[in-house]
């Protein structure tokens, strides 16, 4: 198991196959790090009003670069069935990250519920712990800049 022990940077566990996102999730590829936050549907005030504004054209979540600790830069709107992040093709590039494949994950909403997939990138795709997680035989837990693999005997 791991245990992010509230670290300032976290510890990122390399995903296999899809995992399913929360709203706050924090996602590194590459040399990106992004949060991800679902965007609600605006609710009714308590006395019934309606809030007024530019309406949503579809949006369901948003992708924000972290640049620094609680400061986020660029944000990406989420929208569709799903969004391709890569450096040279995809909804969401990093042309200037030599870490990120050309074709790298995928955010995708089915049922209400959001996912995150690699999409066979060459570095991986890595989720932040949050709570414990278990680290399988084989796996990689990334800490700063060192890529730890998990061997058992």
């Amino acid at each position: 198991m791991v245990r992010d022990l509230r670290s300032l940077n976290g510890v990122f566990l390399k995903i296999a196959g899809e995992e399913p996102l929360e709203s706050g999730d924090v996602i590194r590829i590459g040399q990106e790090l992004l949060r991800f936050e679902i965007i609600a549907p605006p609710a009714p005030l308590e006395d019934g009003t309606e809030v007024a504004g530019t309406p949503n054209p579809g949006f369901w979540g948003r992708l924000s670069v972290v640049v620094g600790r609680d400061v986020d830069g660029s944000a990406f709107p989420l929208f569709g069935d799903a969004i391709v992040m890569g450096r040279e093709r995809g909804d969401i590039l990093f042309p200037e990250d030599g870490y990120v494949s050309g074709t790298h994950a995928r955010i995708s909403l089915r049922n209400g519920r959001v996912y995150l997939a690699d999409v066979g990138s060459s570095n991986g795709t890595f989720l932040r712990v949050r709570g414990e997680r278990e680290l399988p035989a084989g796996g990689f837990a990334l800490m700063g800049q060192q890529l730890f693999r998990a061997e058992y005997r």
